[in-house]
């Protein structure tokens, strides 16, 4: 087993902003699945 296995770091912390935007996009568009959230997030950057 690698060494880099051992010390690993998760990215969350700096994803926090993206989970939100995803989860504001869900809330409004219902119907909307990943594929389709995808594309606005896309056109924000």
């Amino acid at each position: 087993m690698e060494r880099s296995s051992y010390h690993y770091r998760g990215k969350g912390a700096d994803q926090a902003d993206l989970k939100q935007r995803i989860k504001e996009i869900a809330e409004t568009r219902v119907r909307y699945a990943y594929r389709r959230i995808h594309v606005p997030l896309q056109r924000e950057g």
